[in-house]
């Protein structure tokens, strides 16, 4: 699988407002980028994924969430699918809405 910007994003280490997280904890994507991940799962307004390398400057973290409005997740759960073999249908990430 892997995830791609659709638009000037932040990676980050928790779910919550970007402004509210020191920079430490979060990473400028930039639109266009892709990474190969992992996993993801729907968390909220947000998308926790595992990279399987971790992205320039990011100290080694490989576990992320970013927004969900963001993002484009190709490919199936559960099967990698590297930078070379990529799909071009994007797995869709639901949000259940709160009762």
């Amino acid at each position: 699988m892997y995830l791609q910007a659709k638009a000037d994003t932040i990676f980050k280490t928790s779910p919550k407002q970007s402004a509210t997280l020191p920079e430490g904890e979060k990473l400028r994507i930039e639109k266009g980028e892709v990474f190969d991940i992992l996993e993801h799962q729907a968390h909220h307004l947000h998308v926790k994924f595992t990279l399987i390398r971790a992205p320039r400057k990011a100290e080694e973290r490989l576990t992320w969430y970013a927004y969900k409005p963001d993002i484009n997740v190709f490919g199936a759960p559960g099967v990698p699918v590297l930078a070379a073999n990529r799909s071009t249908s994007p797995v869709v990430v639901t949000t259940m809405s709160p009762s």
